[in-house]
C-alpha cells in the first residue's frame, strides 16, 4: 500500500525470516562468523541460541544459502518432544523411507545414508531449528547418533538453534557428553541503540528505497526505547509507521508516528515481548 509512496520495490520490514534482509550487525557477524568456522572444522555439534525475534532464523538461512559445495543439509523445525518424534523429522529431511514406530530401522537408514554422502564427497549437516521444544532425552540420543563421527569415516554434523530454553536444557548433568562435543556456542542479542538507525537503512536499501533517510535519528531512538532492539519488534513498528505515514502523507517517519504506533500497537508489542522472555 506505502510502497510506492516512498519508492519501494518490496515492503521493507516484514516480520517473517528473509535472508537477503540480513543486517550484519556486529553480534550477527560473529555468529556468521562462527558458524562458518563451526562448518568448516566439521565441529560435532554448533549451538545457536537467542530470544524470539533476535534473528537466528534469518541467520541461518543467510548461511545455508551461502554454505560452500560438498555439503548437505537436513533442516528440521518444531521437531518437539522425543527422541523417536525427531527422528522421523530427521528421515524425512533426508527424504528417506518412513518406517514408522521402528527406531532401529530409521537410525540405521540415517546412518546409511550419511555414509554414502561421505563416499561421494559431502558431509552431512542436520539443523534442528527451534531446538528447545526438544527435550533432554531426544538431545542425548542425537549426541549417541553423531557419534558416528568416531572412526572419522562418515562426517555427521548437528546444528542446535533455539531459544534459552534450550541453553537450560543443555546446561542438565545428563547431558554433560552433548555439552563437551558443543565446539561453537553463541547466544544471538538485540541491537544495542546504535545500531537502530543502520539496521533500518539497511532494510530500505535492500527494498529499494530511493532515500534510506526515511526514518529520522529521533525516530530511530524511539524505536529502540519501544523495543529493547528486538529486530522483529522493529520491523513490526517500522511496518505500521509507514503506513500511519503513507496515510498522513508525510514524506518522513520521525518520533511522533513512532510513538503514535507505539500507543496504537503496545498490546501486540507488549504480546510480541512477553513471548520472547517466556
Amino acid at each position: 500500500m506505502y510502497e510506492r509512496f516512498y519508492g519501494l520495490r518490496v515492503k521493507p520490514f516484514s516480520i517473517a525470516p528473509q535472508a537477503e534482509f540480513l543486517y550484519p550487525s556486529r553480534r550477527h557477524r560473529q555468529a556468521l562468523d562462527l558458524l562458518q568456522y563451526g562448518l568448516a572444522t566439521r565441529a560435532p555439534f554448533v549451538v545457536v541460541t537467542g530470544e524470539i525475534g533476535t534473528g537466528k532464523t534469518t541467520l541461518l538461512r543467510h548461511l545455508l544459502a551461502r554454505v560452500a559445495a560438498g555439503t548437505a543439509f537436513a533442516s528440521v523445525a518444531h521437531a518437539h518432544g522425543g527422541y523417536a518424534n525427531l527422528l522421523r523429522w530427521v528421515a524425512d529431511a533426508l527424504e528417506l523411507p518412513a518406517a514408522e514406530g521402528d527406531e532401529f530401522v530409521l537410525e540405521k537408514r540415517v546412518l546409511e545414508h550419511v555414509a554414502r554422502q561421505h563416499r561421494l564427497g559431502r558431509s552431512v549437516v542436520l539443523v534442528v531449528d527451534e531446538a528447545q521444544g526438544l527435550n533432554a532425552g531426544a538431545l542425548e540420543k542425537l549426541r549417541l547418533l553423531s557419534n558416528v563421527n568416531d572412526g572419522g569415516e562418515a562426517p555427521f554434523q548437528v546444528l542446535l538453534v533455539g531459544q534459552s530454553g534450550l541453553r537450560r536444557t543443555l546446561g542438565q548433568p545428563q547431558l554433560a557428553q552433548l555439552a563437551q562435543r558443543v565446539a561453537v556456542d553463541y547466544h544471538l542479542e538485540p541491537l544495542e541503540a546504535d545500531e537502530i538507525a543502520p539496521y533500518v537503512r539497511h532494510r530500505l536499501h535492500v527494498a529499494g528505497a530511493a532515500r534510506e533517510d526515511l526514518f529520522d535519528e529521533d525516530a530511530c531512538e524511539a524505536l529502540h526505547e519501544s523495543t529493547g532492539g528486538v529486530p522483529r519488534l522493529v520491523n513490526l513498528l517500522c511496518d505500521f509507521a509507514l503506513l500511519y505515514g503513507f496515510s498522513a502523507q508525510a514524506p518522513r517517519i520521525g518520533r511522533a508516528l513512532i510513538d503514535e504506533v507505539t500507543r496504537d500497537r503496545a498490546r501486540a508489542i507488549a504480546q510480541a515481548a512477553r513471548a520472547a522472555s517466556a
